[in-house]
């Protein structure tokens, strides 16, 4: 009875011992089975770039002068000197008016200058004589003050009729309208024989074509962040680059010649201008482009794929293969967009692995089995960044 008392404790001491005596094809099945609980996602890896800042904002193009050419002069349009639409140089003769009333005029003022300077000449004379004569009492001194008053008076004469002479000429000059500057001259305004005045109509207008400006309104962080960053760092103003309303990139780079000294009160902004050099003439005043405005110095983001970003009502985040491949949540500060990639100011940090695909089927605690793809590297290339 003892004896079969203790076989009976010893078989139930050791059953359990046998229990765990599995073969290694058991073990093997159990590992296979924890893989094929892991969801199979995309992902890359949160990397370093050094990249300038930049903006995009609309820009209107105006010329740097834009001037009407208003007639100085009353008279009938005589002739046209220029080809509408054309480049006239400075200088260049592009309307005459009917000057025969001006002729005349000018005429007119040179005979004045001519009686005035034969009465100055008679005035002298007598003046001289007056004088030898004084001292003999031949003449009292009473009358050679008058003498001497007539010599001033002729001498004055002389100085009106120069005068006359000048604002006739001048008059005559206006008969001529010129081109101030060199430029591209607009469509004729007003037809042969027409009489103009001052009070007219503009006979054209008249515009710089090269360098020009293209001006654009930023908001008044932006310009107080931009001008802390350039005292700060010594950096200089940024550059402007121009695309055209088909996407296509303008040749050639800008440069900011102003910046606004006042804050617009209704809207909140601050004027700024930038130079383009247009020797090609592809800008035209009132045109309205895209410009892309880049900090000249670089700084260091970290940056990911767009499609890594999610969102609800705390914010943006995106999931990150953490350690022993479960995914962790991390809410994130975005910035600016660089082609198909998104600068991450806070949340990641460098080398971090970001899931991209896959997004739906997991959570935050989720296993995953994450293959890297090295997405940010080739979207850097075809962004240019």
């Amino acid at each position: 009875m003892k004896l079969n008392k203790i076989l009976l404790v010893s078989t139930c001491m050791t059953a359990p011992l046998v229990s765990l005596a599995f073969p290694s094809s058991v073990y093997a099945d159990a590992s296979k089975s924890l893989e094929a609980t892991a969801v199979a996602v995309k992902a890359v890896r949160v990397i370093a770039h050094e990249h300038h800042h930049n903006f995009q904002i609309k820009g209107r193009v105006a010329a740097q002068e834009d001037v009407a050419l208003q007639a100085q002069a009353t008279g009938y349009l005589m002739s046209k000197h220029f080809k509408e639409g054309d480049i006239v140089a400075q200088g260049e003769l592009l309307f005459s008016l009917d000057d025969s009333r001006y002729l005349a005029k000018l005429a007119q003022a040179k005979s004045l200058l001519a009686s005035a300077d034969a009465n100055l000449n008679v005035a002298k004379l007598d003046y001289k004589r007056g004088i030898s004569l004084l001292p003999g009492s031949s003449i009292s001194a009473a009358e050679v003050d008058g003498l001497l008053a007539a010599e001033q008076l002729a001498q004055a004469q002389i100085t009106s009729a120069k005068a006359q002479i000048q604002l006739a000429q001048t008059e005559l000059d206006y008969t001529q309208i010129r081109a101030p500057f060199s430029g591209r001259i607009s469509n004729s305004k007003v037809a042969l024989g027409e009489l103009v005045s001052p009070s007219s109509e503009a006979l054209a207008d008249l515009v710089t074509v090269s360098p020009i400006d293209v001006s654009f309104q930023v908001s008044e962080r932006v310009f107080h962040q931009a001008k802390k960053k350039i005292r700060a760092t010594g950096a200089d103003l940024p550059s402007v680059s121009l695309f055209f309303d088909s996407g296509e990139a303008f040749s050639e780079i800008g440069e900011i010649t102003y910046l606004g000294n006042r804050v617009d009160k209704s809207m909140g902004t601050v004027a700024v201008r930038a130079e383009f050099d247009n020797q090609k003439q592809l800008l035209l005043p009132g045109q309205y482009v895209e410009l892309t405005v880049k900090e000249s110095l670089a700084e260091s983001v970290l940056l990911v794929p767009q499609r890594a970003l999610l969102q609800d009502l705390s914010g943006f985040y995106v999931f990150v293969v953490g350690e022993d491949a479960l995914v962790e949540r991390r809410n994130i500060d975005i910035g600016e967009l660089v082609g198909n990639l998104i600068i991450v100011n806070t949340g990641v940090m460098a080398d971090e692995v970001v899931i991209t695909h896959g997004l739906q089927q997991i959570k935050t605690g989720s296993l995953v089995n994450a293959k890297l793809v090295d997405a940010v590297n080739s979207q850097l290339m075809v962004a240019g960044a």
